[in-house]
């Protein structure tokens, strides 16, 4: 049996909030990730239990990006976090948003997130993310954070 968050599975007319922070290696491959996600949620709970997801991240596309992360060469010079969510609202209908800078502890607090899905590559990133998830206004119920080096990797699920 499938079940949710009691405090998600409550919020039964308005989606669940995602914040994906960073729309690099991982945080590209989430975000797909999370539009499959959200199309099961909708078959098993029906269309009121989907995800809305904004991705944020202040970083353009360059060629080195082209190698894991889910970019092609006409993305070069653009905004990661806008063509990521503009790619997914196009191909599957839904309408996300892009944060096309670098995320603030206070923009952690506004967007009111439900998950939020830390990908960014260093610790002063994740201290913001951190934050912002820690206040009391922000409403996070989960904060994900996954990173990566050359040679190792970490996922650290938690709850501010």
């Amino acid at each position: 049996m499938h079940t949710l968050h009691p405090k998600l599975a409550r919020r039964r007319y308005a989606p669940i909030r995602v914040l994906v922070a960073g729309a690099g290696g991982n945080g590209s491959k989430v975000a797909i990730g999370l539009r499959h996600l959200s199309a099961a949620l909708e078959a098993l709970h029906g269309p009121h239990h989907r995800l809305h997801v904004t991705i944020a991240d202040g970083d353009t596309i360059e060629h080195h990006n082209l190698v894991r992360q889910a970019f092609y060469p006409s993305d070069l010079g653009q905004n990661k976090a806008t063509v990521l969510a503009n790619r997914i609202n196009l191909s599957s209908g839904t309408t996300w948003d892009a944060l096309p800078r670098h995320l603030t502890s206070e923009d952690v607090v506004r967007l009111r997130p439900d998950i939020v899905i830390a990908c960014v590559d260093n610790r002063q990133a994740r201290r913001v993310i951190h934050e912002g998830a820690d206040s009391p206004r922000s409403g996070v119920t989960y904060t994900l954070d996954l990173g990566n080096t050359a040679t190792s990797g970490q996922v650290i699920l938690g709850v501010p």
